[in-house]
């Protein structure tokens, strides 16, 4: 009777891993984030064949409101650390400008013509990528410092920062830049064998000893996805191919991973699946989780919001 008591204890466990989940918001939306301070969410929402920035509290308690309009399509935005304004890619005919948003007012500024801003960690510089370089801007000078010195224009993705360090994936090649030191590459994706997958959305871990990647392997065959989550040993210089994974995201404190392939959201490295969603972002607590979820094809988008009651570590 003991031995059936616990085995069921166990059960239970591991079923209740999430709370009951609130929708926030519906439609064709995308690049869900979280408010560094945790009280707001940001989306992308394709309106009127225009991409818009949508933000909402995340208790639901108020209406989501559009924040800003016309995005450049396919470009990621970036929140401040102070919760206070948030950088993103606006367009002007066939020009990507970065522009500033202040959150509570919803008004704008465009800085300079780049694509894909972040906000490095003292909120006072935005990174950004020119067409042929990466670059910051200071938000303070209004001066433009050129972090790379490429010669022609390049295949640039996302920017991610750990203090002072500063990764991007460039022509599918992982590149590593400080402020003060010119970009450099970490690691040549040709290097990887026959498939050659390209790297890309490069997150480090908070002690700086891996860059967690996704590796787009461009079709391999009988598998569920062409993305594959990699992670890079930073001290090795050797990059292991881990698992399957459409999307994924890690916990602020590097603890744990969620990622979504078939559909389903699934814990890494166990597997152990805790919903039916998508595109899966933390919140900066690690305690909530911001997904994706539609019933099919042709039904509404809709942005949900799980509570993590568990704490599976890698």
């Amino acid at each position: 009777m003991i031995r059936l008591f616990t085995l069921l204890s166990i059960c239970m466990i591991t079923f209740w891993t999430l709370a009951e989940d609130r929708e926030l918001a519906s439609g064709n939306i995308s690049k869900a984030l979280f408010s560094p301070n945790g009280k707001q969410c940001s989306w992308i929402a394709k309106t009127d064949r225009n991409d818009s920035l949508f933000i909402r509290s995340t208790d639901g308690q108020n209406p989501a409101r559009e924040l800003f309009s016309p995005l450049y399509q396919r470009t990621f935005y970036s929140w401040s650390p102070d919760s206070k304004r948030i950088a993103c890619t606006s367009k002007q005919g066939r020009k990507r400008l970065v522009t500033l948003i202040t959150v509570d007012s919803g008004e704008n500024e465009v800085l300079c013509e780049g694509f894909n801003p972040v906000f490095y960690p003292e909120g006072e510089k935005i990174l950004f990528f020119t067409l042929d370089n990466l670059c910051a801007f200071d938000l303070k000078t209004k001066t433009i410092n050129t972090l790379s010195s490429f010669e022609q224009r390049q295949s640039f993705e996302q920017i991610a920062v750990l203090g002072e360090n500063i990764y991007f994936s460039n022509n599918g090649d992982l590149w590593h830049a400080t402020l003060e030191k010119q970009a450099e590459m970490l690691l040549d994706h040709k290097e990887k064998g026959v498939t050659e997958p390209f790297i890309q959305n490069p997150v480090p871990t908070p002690d700086h000893t891996f860059v967690y990647v996704s590796l787009i392997t461009d079709g391999l065959y009988a598998h569920v996805t062409d993305n594959i989550l990699g992670r890079y040993d930073l001290k090795a210089g050797v990059m292991s191919r881990l698992n399957e994974a459409n999307s994924w995201t890690m916990r602020p404190d590097g603890q744990q991973i969620i990622y979504g392939l078939g559909g389903d959201l699934k814990i890494f490295p166990d597997h152990q699946t805790i919903g039916n969603g998508a595109s899966p972002v933390f919140s900066p607590n690690g305690k909530h989780l911001l997904y994706l979820r539609s019933s099919g094809w042709d039904d509404p988008v809709k942005l949900m919001l799980k509570e993590m009651v568990l704490n599976e570590t890698l």
